[in-house]
């Protein structure tokens, strides 16, 4: 039997403006939530706003890294508004209606996703999520 791969979230950096509007973090969610290593699945990206203020998602970029290779991914924002007190479901990783999968290949050393949204007020958020060895 192949050994289930785990995740780590990463914390979750905020910069762009001083002092910085938004205070919240990034949350992933695997699906499906035992994943295997050569089984297809899906990353659902949530945005948490603890902060006082709404914020507007304009742009999103996610990058796939595996053993020291790195692309962009599909990406598109399904939500952009996550007003205060909100975890909204902002994207997912590849997009939904693309039909695609991820993988993790068996042999994979290193693998992560690091997950940027900008602000419509220049804001930026990022966090990554990385696969950790059993």
């Amino acid at each position: 039997s192949v050994v289930a791969p785990e995740f780590q979230t990463g914390p979750t950096a905020i910069t762009g403006l001083t002092p910085a509007e938004f205070q919240g973090r990034f949350e992933f969610e695997i699906v499906p939530k035992t994943v295997r290593f050569g089984t297809p699945f899906r990353v659902r990206v949530f945005l948490r706003n603890e902060g006082t203020k709404d914020t507007k998602i304009d742009r999103l970029s996610v990058r796939v890294s595996r053993n020291g290779q790195s692309s962009n991914s599909d990406a598109r924002i399904v939500k952009d508004d996550v007003k205060v007190g909100q975890r909204v479901m902002i994207a997912a990783i590849p997009g939904e209606e693309s039909g695609k999968s991820l993988l993790i290949s068996p042999g994979t050393s290193t693998w992560s996703i690091e997950v940027e949204a900008t602000s419509k007020k220049g804001e930026r958020m990022r966090s990554t999520l990385t696969l950790t060895q059993p």
